[in-house]
């Protein structure tokens, strides 16, 4: 028993930070799986994209098959116009070179622009590029890629881990602590109870008297019922 709970207190504090582990990855790629979150256009182009009042990515992404440790160049020729479907303002657009890649299957991309959106809204974006390389070539359009966001997220798995493996340690420390020993009920005797009989030394009564004295005693509530019955028979036996 307590080599089981010791070894349930480890692997449920290992079980603890594993499942914190999974719980950062599966974020950190749902985050990095944000490149079209708010929209995306075929090159040549134009559409119209709702973009928050924040920092925008900009994604070029095209279908090649790139080889191993290699990540997509970015496009050539590549113009980029994006403005306010209400105000017609344009908004500003800045180089960020290959700052974030990314391959699915066989789409790879890279980023090339950051947009200062001024406020949230619809927008129109209209972009074209010198010559394609491959096949499908598109923009996409996904939230910045937020560090202080992804080292807070590392924190929080890791304070979770820490508070499971310490649940599962207490746990485990309580399964180790012996258990208190059950109450022994105490042995059930089959003997007949022992008839009444008088205290020894006193002297034998008259059984006229021992009735008389008897029915004295019940009335007076001195005796129940039963006891009454139980006693009256033994001075009758004894005549």
């Amino acid at each position: 028993m307590r080599a089981a709970a010791i070894t349930l207190s480890v692997l449920s504090a290992i079980g603890g930070f594993a499942l914190a582990l999974v719980l950062f990855i599966l974020g950190f790629v749902l985050t990095l799986g944000d490149n079209d979150k708010y929209g995306k256009l075929s090159l040549p182009g134009e559409t119209q994209v709702v973009l928050p009042k924040d920092d925008v990515i900009v994604y070029y992404e095209e279908r090649a098959s790139l080889p191993s440790e290699s990540s997509l160049p970015p496009p050539s020729g590549l113009r980029l116009r994006v403005r306010s479907a209400a105000t017609k303002e344009q908004v500003p657009a800045e180089s960020v070179g290959s700052r974030s890649t990314f391959t699915v299957n066989d789409i790879s991309g890279i980023s090339v622009a950051r947009l200062r959106v001024p406020e949230e809204g619809l927008y129109t974006v209209d972009a074209r590029v010198a010559q394609a390389r491959a096949p499908d070539p598109a923009l996409t359009f996904g939230p910045d890629l937020d560090f202080a966001a992804l080292a807070i997220r590392c924190l929080v798995a890791i304070i979770a881990g820490l508070v499971l493996s310490l649940l599962f340690a207490l746990l485990g420390r309580a399964l180790r602590r012996p258990l208190a020993p059950a109450p022994v009920p105490a042995p059930y005797s089959s003997a007949p109870v022992a008839a009444w009989q008088a205290p020894p030394g006193s002297p034998p009564a008259d059984p006229q008297t021992a009735l008389a004295q008897l029915d004295e005693d019940r009335r007076m509530g001195r005796i129940a019922e039963a006891e009454y019955q139980a006693r009256r028979q033994q001075i009758l036996d004894r005549l």
